[in-house]
């Protein structure tokens, strides 16, 4: 048991200090002509759609070089370049960092006899939703972060995500859902979705539970933002690679650096009258966390306002139109018609640690010719984009269970199986960080011939603990949930601070 534990310890000091020792500090723009850095270097220009990261960078004339690991050279023009960030590694925090994880992983291999699980890398500063870590056969492991945006009772909301690491061991499935962010955590319903498919089809969810099995996904044959820069790569394959949208280098007094726009075009069978859009998206972890400092604006006044919007059908209206209109965590999916562009459906954006793929029906009845053209207008700095893809087949037949845990427990030792059964506003409670629930399902034989995939309903809210830096004024938080384009202002200047700028109408801070 003891070395054990040590293995473990070791194992996760290892991969603790890996990932929390690196930050990023971005170079002012009153630098470029003089840089000479030889510490790892990410570079973003206006002609080229991702980050280029080089080992050493230094400027010739009006042109930065930079040399890559295995010594090749690339000039970029200085007028090219958006931004400069180096890689910072810090020692004393992770070791910190890493000496609490340690601590908690002993006290729970003793206590609770139960693997470990580690929350991602980031899971420190934005708002989220609660973690949701499945049981592997050797780990928990992160796997779903469930309906971010629903940050009060009054938005409380189901949602349906695969979860890509679960697997029945001793035939029984295992999770646990923890509280790893500075909110409180309020869980009505969990259960999971057992479905059992033919093989070489993917399940996909749709925002509202319906379930698409998708037998033949096809990429676009071109993707490009408002630029006119070439984002396939980025967007074509469910790979490490996504599109991102930066909030740097935007000036939010000028109307068209408050939304990215991007096109999308995917083939089309002449006769096909309805479209199955896949969509792996998210909200950005600058995105999440300007939602914190929009709520800070509210100051101890927070309260009063999750109240408001718990009891009034009206306030909630207004919140889910600011949702609506101001592309921050859906954006319309425009298609274009014989009519013109018309919208015909919302993507929805997840939490801004975990992606998910989502689903959504589309009418292309009225779409000519053998091409469907999409068109994206996201809020800039707040979405990520992994993904895109259109299916026009049918759905295969499929075999849905749905089964609830028949064990679960909470930090102090409670039963909290009857709060979870169903969405009665009964919930089981995680107010501070690191509580967490353990559940335990008894899996279902698989059918011979089929394969499965395992999908987690979850349906609760989260309340953030919203600390305000500097004044207060609840009146500004109000005006941008009314005036959805004042919202992307205010968080660019935030991220992008210009002396004595000021929005219209707002008193200086």
């Amino acid at each position: 048991m003891r070395s054990s534990i040590l293995r473990i310890v070791a194992v996760i000091l290892a991969v603790a200090i890996g990932w929390s020792c690196v930050s990023w500090k971005a170079v002012p723009r009153e630098q470029y002509d003089r840089l000479s850095i030889t510490k790892t270097v990410s570079v973003m220009t206006k002609s080229y759609p991702a980050a280029i990261e080089f080992a050493e960078v230094h400027v010739a004339g009006d042109q930065l070089v930079g040399i890559k690991e295995d010594g090749a050279a690339r000039e970029i023009p200085l007028a090219d370049i958006v931004s400069i960030k180096v890689k910072r590694v810090d020692y004393v925090a992770p070791l910190l960092i890493c000496a609490g994880l340690a601590a908690a992983t002993v006290a729970i291999i003793i206590s609770a006899s139960t693997p470990t699980y580690t929350p991602p890398p980031s899971a420190y500063g934005a708002e989220s939703c609660p973690f949701v870590f499945s049981y592997d056969g050797k780990d928990f492991v992160f796997d779903a972060d469930p309906y971010g945006g629903a940050f009060c009772r009054g938005m409380e909301r189901s949602e349906w995500a695969v979860l890509d690491h679960l697997r029945a061991i001793d035939g029984r499935y295992r999770l646990v859902v923890s509280n790893e962010l500075d909110e409180s955590e309020f869980l009505d319903e969990i259960s999971l979705l057992v479905v059992d498919h033919p093989a070489g089809v993917r399940i996909v969810p749709e925002v509202q539970g319906r379930l698409h099995a998708v037998a033949a996904p096809i990429p676009p044959i071109r993707a490009v933002d408002q630029a006119g820069r070439d984002i396939r790569p980025l967007v074509a394959a469910p790979d490490d690679l996504a599109w991102e949208s930066s909030p740097e280098g935007r000036d939010p007094e000028n109307e068209a650096d408050l939304r990215d726009t991007l096109i999308l075009e995917f083939p089309k069978p002449k006769s096909a009258d309805k479209a199955t859009l896949v969509a792996n998206a998210w909200t950005t972890v600058w995105g999440s966390e300007a939602v914190r400092r929009s709520l800070g604006l509210f100051g101890d006044r927070l309260p009063d306002w999750y109240a408001e919007l718990n009891q009034s059908a009206e306030a909630r209206r207004e919140l889910l139109a600011w949702f609506l209109n101001g592309g921050m965590y859906t954006t319309r999916i425009l298609v274009e018609t014989r009519d013109g562009w018309k919208p015909k459906g919302l993507l929805y954006g997840g939490g801004p640690y975990m992606s998910k793929d989502k689903s959504y029906t589309l009418d292309v009845s009225d779409v000519p010719g053998d091409i469907l053209r999409i068109k994206l207008e996201p809020a800039a700095g707040f979405w990520r984009l992994n993904y895109l893809a259109v299916d026009y087949g049918a759905d295969v037949p499929i075999r849905v269970a749905e089964i609830h845990p028949d064990q679960a427990v909470d930090r102090e030792g409670c039963d909290v199986r009857d709060l979870l059964a169903k969405p009665d506003q009964q919930f089981a409670t995680m107010p501070a960080t690191r509580d967490r629930v353990d559940l335990s399902f008894a899996a279902p034989d698989k059918p011979a011939g089929l394969e499965r995939t395992l999908i987690l309903k979850a349906r609760g809210y989260y309340e953030v603990h919203a600390h305000p830096q500097g004044p207060s004024d609840p009146e500004l938080a109000r005006r941008m949930i009314r005036e959805p384009a004042l919202a992307v202002r205010h968080a660019l200047e935030s991220c992008n601070p210009a002396p004595q700028r000021r929005l219209p109408g707002t008193r200086p801070r």
